[in-house]
């Protein structure tokens, strides 16, 4: 079993290699992106398995395995573990200098979605303050 982890480390990743498609551009990592931001409901865990399906099944712009090693790198490091996916998805398919373009693509239109409902209901459950604090 040594020998195998020590072929592995010694031929490096090549099963995470981006598939032989080409690269794409940042105006369709943003188009896609945001077509599921605007179609995929559910928490984070949802998040990544509409992205395993549009980018690695459907698409085919990252290998299974590289897909697995990137949300475990994500799933390490602070923060939102689904918005990073998509971020790096985006960076790997079109080289992104700044993430922007696959993280707006996907996180701006659940926001805008969920901002109304998140203000009325603070606002309604907010208790009436007559100039005391606490």
């Amino acid at each position: 079993m040594s020998d195998d982890i020590a072929a592995a480390a010694a031929n490096g990743p090549a099963s995470t290699e981006v598939p032989t498609q080409g690269r794409g551009s940042m105006l369709e990592v943003l188009a896609v992106a945001t077509r599921l931001g605007l179609t995929s409901f559910g928490g984070p865990i949802a998040h990544l398995g509409y992205f395993r399906d549009e980018y690695v099944r459907r698409r085919k712009w990252i290998s299974e395995d590289a897909y697995a090693d990137l949300v475990a790198l994500c799933q390490f490091l602070p923060g939102p573990t689904s918005s990073q996916v998509g971020i790096a998805i985006g960076i790997v398919r079109a080289g992104c200098p700044a993430p922007s373009p696959p993280g707006s693509g996907s996180r701006c239109p659940r926001r805008s979605f969920s901002w109304p409902s998140r203000s009325a209901s603070s606002d309604s459950a907010r208790p009436a303050r007559d100039g005391c604090t606490g």
